[in-house]
């Protein structure tokens, strides 16, 4: 099962309109509504941010959830800094800088749930460790660089032939 899609924040609300996919292809729409303030986080999908190892928030449905551990994952295609935590059924893991579910596993007696979040636009994906626009960039500077080059020594080669 994966869920995606796009949210609205009016004060200290969150909306968002999120698609869950089932194994058997079928799909259910839904409109949720966060509110860190009150404590409605609906499936934890954003909690507070910064948090580190031993500090806890509350959760309406779920209590208090204790920040277990901090560590460095891929998520939605860049290297992120990452707290997890853990209830009775689930094992989640934030973005830790901006408080956002990137990964979570809820295990029932008939069925385990896996949620990942698979793209952002609050970061930007990475390659080989750079942001995209920042490897591409450097990808464009080299060819130009390569091009100039190649085109510097065919017009020497052509003003040393003519001497």
């Amino acid at each position: 099962m994966g869920k995606n899609g796009c949210h609205r924040i009016q004060g200290e609300a969150v909306s968002l309109d999120t698609q869950t996919r089932f194994s058997n292809g079928s799909l259910l729409l839904e409109k949720i509504t966060l509110n860190l303030a009150t404590d409605v986080l609906g499936d934890d999908f954003i909690i507070p941010i910064n948090l580190k190892p031993g500090d806890k928030f509350y959760d309406m449905y779920q209590g208090n959830i204790t920040i277990t551990s901090i560590e460095q994952r891929t998520a939605a295609g860049a290297e992120r800094t990452v707290v997890s935590g853990a209830t009775n059924q689930t094992t989640y893991y934030w973005d830790r800088q901006t408080g956002i579910l990137v990964a979570a596993t809820s295990s029932f007696l008939e069925y385990t749930i896996h949620t990942k979040t698979s793209g952002t636009n609050i970061w930007q994906p990475q390659i080989l460790g750079l942001d995209s626009t920042v490897f591409y960039t450097l990808v464009a500077a080299v060819v130009i660089g390569l091009v100039a080059i190649v085109v510097l020594l065919v017009w020497r080669k052509k003003v040393h032939v003519k001497s």
